[in-house]
């Protein structure tokens, strides 16, 4: 887990081996971009702690004997809305893309 929060936190460093260039661009449209990207970057690192969280503290109240029924039948339930989500959203962004070109 500290690897993938390392990746997630520092995806856009790229400074370890790259020279600078000469010529400085400050385009506000690129600025924009990278800001955008930082505040994805950030919630997504927020959503994703939030949810290892809830799955952590879904598997110790199961450990106690008790909501395993109720766990298998959530996390059924979940990956069902997750992949529906993601296959509803992969559709948009394939239509988006064809009228966009």
């Amino acid at each position: 887990n500290t690897i993938t929060i390392y990746s997630i936190c520092n995806i856009n460093d790229v400074s370890w081996g790259s020279r600078p260039s000469g010529a400085a661009k400050s385009n506000t449209n690129e600025q924009n971009k990278v800001e955008d990207f930082k505040n994805f970057r950030a919630w997504f690192l927020v959503v994703w702690l939030t949810t290892n969280c809830l799955v952590g503290f879904a598997v110790v109240w199961s450990s106690r004997g008790e909501g395993i029924p109720f766990l298998i039948s959530f996390s059924a339930y979940f990956l069902l809305v997750v992949l529906s989500f993601k296959l509803i959203c992969s559709f948009i962004f394939h239509v988006v893309s064809l009228f966009e070109n």
